[in-house]
């Protein structure tokens, strides 16, 4: 299958099923799937998180990949970026958190503004999702 337009990089360390499940769900609602979100745990997942990104990328294998490194770097999610600009072959990257929340327009919006204008750089507002589901 001939790459996404847009690659969505996003930190995360062992947020669990329940926590990452909100963010998952804003990328499943896209109203355009032009998409591959790479989740990079940083670190070995010691909870829920790799086993619900399996489930999820079993049923979404063309909008998903999971990265898991085997040491915690603690920096904020950088080495896990690199690690996916290293990877992706998408034309177009973003980068977010996996306590952000997604609207439905978001990647419609990015790969719309990136097609038609040609920038160097987009960058946009989000959403913390720091409430209990």
């Amino acid at each position: 299958m001939a790459p996404k337009t847009l690659a969505i990089a996003v930190a995360t360390y062992n947020q669990g099923e329940r926590e990452l499940r909100g963010f998952v769900y804003g990328l499943l609602s896209q109203t355009s799937y032009d998409f591959k979100a790479y989740i990079h745990n940083d670190g070995p997942s010691i909870d829920s998180t790799g086993k619900f990104m399996e489930g999820i990328i079993k049923e979404y294998p063309d909008n998903f990949e999971y990265l898991e490194t085997d040491v915690r770097e603690n920096l904020y999610g950088h080495p896990g970026r690199q690690l996916v600009l290293d990877k992706c072959e998408e034309p177009f990257i973003t980068f977010t958190n996996a306590d952000n929340l997604i609207i439905k327009d978001y990647a419609k919006v990015i790969v719309g503004c990136a097609l038609k204008h040609d920038p160097d750089v987009i960058t946009n507002s989000i959403v913390h999702s720091y409430f209990d589901y």
